[in-house]
């Protein structure tokens, strides 16, 4: 078991806790003076000796290797993994949001090393033999980051930590303004990640940074493998950068998953089939969104237009005018209906 060795003060702060913090700022002047070693051990000791035994000792964790030796079983040392990861070996805010509890890198840390040893023991017999896990964790966006900090900081400042009265009022930010503002609405009042990612995406396109709004995407696709939502933002994202290939896939990727109820994922998906030339798939994709579920009478209508303009685009003009009839029957005073009506005349002379 591993904990925050350079950055946590001991936690006993009474009379009974002199001896640790004695240690802990003995440790604190030797790293300055570069006996990292000898640093370390006495960060070590000054955690042994706190009083508020909420970090595993050197004991215990020397408990914990001899019972898995005698027992047989698999034992991943984590302590040291952290220790190889950190600066002189003492682990601090670097992997650690506070006493303990590691921050994501830290869990991906852990992660990684649990996936190394299953490795070793040949667990997966039919693994993909070429994975290799990135250097950070996949898809933790700094909004994720700043959740996390948002969570723990009144807990920083309450029993076993030294007291101090804070509240959102008086939260830092540690990312952004704008992370903290979603943070704190997803913390205090709607507990929807999802929607906490959307609406951190938006503030990147509203500042043009789309990288960053892909990222956000990607980040909940990750989490909601099943969603089509993270594609069907993504093929937006992509029409309205005039990217029109990118569009194409991940509006057939948003399909793939919501093939029962589509929505208006085909009739959009048409759109830019259509404005790449593709008319005939974009009539087979639209007639199909005409008969899904999900569409109001309204956007039924407005497929209906579509399909018409598609049916022209093709020379299927008199498709297209009986579409257009129908559409015209509902909606008179349509203008691009109106223009269309006038351009097929040329096609359709006696209609």
């Amino acid at each position: 078991l591993t904990s925050n060795l350079f950055d946590q003060p001991p936690l006993e702060q009474t009379e009974g806790g002199k001896e640790a913090n004695r240690l802990f700022k003995s440790a604190g002047s030797k790293f300055i003076t570069g006996d990292t070693l000898q640093a370390r051990n006495l960060f070590i000791q000054a955690k042994d000796h706190d009083g508020i035994r909420f970090r595993a000792t050197a004991e215990w964790n020397s408990v914990l290797s001899e019972a898995a030796e005698k027992q047989q079983v698999i034992f991943i040392d984590i302590e040291n993994a952290f220790a190889q990861k950190s600066t002189a070996g003492i682990p601090g805010y670097d992997l650690f949001c506070d006493h303990l509890h590691p921050t994501p890198d830290g869990y991906y840390l852990m992660a990684k090393e649990y996936f190394r040893e299953i490795e070793n023991q040949q667990f997966l017999s039919e693994g993909n033999t070429a994975f290799k896990p990135a250097g950070s964790p996949y898809y933790v966006t700094p909004l994720d980051w700043e959740i996390g900090y948002l969570k723990i900081y009144q807990m920083l400042h309450r029993w076993p930590f030294p007291y101090k009265q804070v509240s959102f009022a008086t939260y830092p930010a540690k990312t952004t303004p704008d992370a903290r503002r979603i943070a704190g609405e997803f913390i205090f009042s709607h507990q929807n990640w999802e929607k906490a990612q959307y609406d951190m995406a938006k503030t990147y396109i509203a500042t043009q940074n789309y990288g960053a709004a892909i990222r956000q995407y990607f980040a909940v696709h990750t989490y909601l493998p099943g969603s089509s939502l993270p594609f069907e933002k993504l093929a937006t994202l992509y029409q309205q950068l005039g990217d029109l290939k990118n569009a194409i896939g991940n509006f057939q990727k948003a399909l793939r998953r919501a093939p029962d109820n589509p929505g208006l994922l085909p009739l959009n998906y048409s759109k830019v089939l259509s404005k790449t030339g593709n008319h005939t798939e974009a009539i087979n994709v639209i007639r199909k969104a005409m008969t899904s579920k999900g569409l109001s009478h309204r956007q039924s209508l407005e497929a209906r237009y579509y399909l018409s303009s598609y049916l022209f685009n093709t020379a299927q003009y008199d498709a297209a005018q009986k579409e257009l009839d129908k559409f015209l029957n509902i909606a008179p005073e349509h203008k691009q209906a109106l223009e269309l009506k006038e351009r097929l005349k040329k096609y359709v002379p006696n209609q």
